[in-house]
């Protein structure tokens, strides 16, 4: 099954998440060329982008729930929405996180966004210093008990740099799907 045109960062980049037979596949279809790069091109590059998060019956391949991401600033490379990190699975929640530097949680059943926060600005670290985010490529989101830690910032490829280490405590969610701005 063909999900997406693939390109330089992906289609699936990093990493998929299962649970209950069911895969959850980020799809990033980035396809600026990265220069000195010798990325793979999408077979056929006309092919629209259809970046988002997908969801497969893991037995048949048969698509459960699909959910775009939509771009939320201008169209260029360090703002591009695709999911490059590696997805994580709850029991009630999948953890996306965009390259143009949001965090993002869909309903696992449904595939509905319930909330994001956007991680692409400055913060103030627990030293009292600032701190900035930026794109989130590469490595996803980890839950350790009730937190959620998330590196943001990947200055490579014409992407978002930064370079913040978030903690997300469970108060820190922000069910509406507005940016709750209170990572620890």
């Amino acid at each position: 099954r063909r999900l997406g045109r693939g390109g330089p960062l992906g289609g699936v980049h990093w990493g998929l998440a299962a649970r209950d037979g069911v895969v959850f596949v980020p799809i990033s279809d980035y396809l600026n060329p990265i220069p000195g790069l010798k990325a793979p091109q999408p077979e056929d590059p006309t092919l629209p982008k259809m970046p988002g998060l997908y969801a497969l019956e893991a037995a048949t391949g048969e698509l459960r729930w699909a959910t775009a991401v939509r771009p939320t600033c201008a169209d260029s490379a360090a703002c591009y929405p695709g999911l490059s990190a590696a997805v994580t699975a709850l029991s009630d929640l999948v953890l996306a996180a965009t390259l143009d530097g949001r965090l993002q949680a869909y309903d696992i059943a449904t595939g509905k966004l319930r909330w994001e926060s956007a991680t692409a600005r400055e913060f103030q670290a627990v030293d009292g210093r600032s701190a900035q985010g930026g794109a989130i490529d590469a490595g996803g989101a980890i839950v350790a008990g009730h937190q959620v830690i998330l590196n943001s910032g990947y200055g490579l490829f014409s992407q978002a740099p930064g370079n913040v280490l978030l903690v997300y405590g469970a108060t820190d969610r922000s069910p509406s799907g507005h940016d709750s701005g209170n990572p620890e």
